[in-house]
């Protein structure tokens, strides 16, 4: 009987010993997701403004809580077809203190029309270096920042404004054409 008792004593110990690693392996698991969703994630991205045909860059804080001393670096290193916009004296925009969870801050990039007329990139990375302090840690993310992208929208109105009548004559010779080859 006691060699009985001593195997089933030592049978719960290693079940108790397996279920010990299984509640371990949950508890850093429910640690590394508690950290990666209280952390801030700063992205960039680029959109074109149909409006103003302007190119704006946004910077945006998607995480829960704040971002503490951010940095974007450009490569190539930003510059404007534009001559209102000087990315030199713009510079500081690049370097925020902070930036609370939710908020996106934007700047004009470059007029859409003007720089597509250039041979500036149409193509860059950014990189954010920025301090996530609810996690304690410092992340970096780079970016491809794809201007063709963003500047088709302005394009598009710039061809349509320009172009109209070329365009409606266009799509009427389309038009006859579908109507001769359905037998309308």
């Amino acid at each position: 009987m006691d060699a009985l008792n001593a195997w089933s004593t030592l049978a719960l110990a290693v079940i108790a010993g397996i279920a010990l690693l299984g509640a371990r392996g949950q508890i850093q698991e429910a640690r590394r997701l508690r950290k990666s969703t209280s952390r801030a994630y700063v992205t960039v991205h680029a959109e074109g403004e149909k409006e103003t045909r302007t190119l704006n860059l946004f910077v945006t804080n998607a995480g829960r809580t704040h971002a503490e001393d951010v940095k974007i670096t450009f490569e190539p290193p930003l510059e404007a077809a534009a001559d209102h916009l000087d990315h030199q004296k713009t510079a500081g925009f690049w370097k925020q203190p902070v930036i609370p969870p939710g908020v996106t801050i934007h700047t004009a990039l470059d007029n859409g029309p003007d720089r597509v007329e250039t041979d500036l990139p149409m193509t860059f990375t950014a990189t954010v270096i920025y301090e996530s302090p609810a996690t304690e840690e410092t992340l970096t993310y780079t970016y491809t920042i794809d201007l063709d992208a963003a500047a088709y929208s302005v394009r598009h109105i710039t061809l349509v404004d320009q172009d109209t009548p070329k365009q409606t004559k266009a799509l009427e010779t389309i038009a006859r054409t579908l109507q001769s080859h359905l037998g309308g």
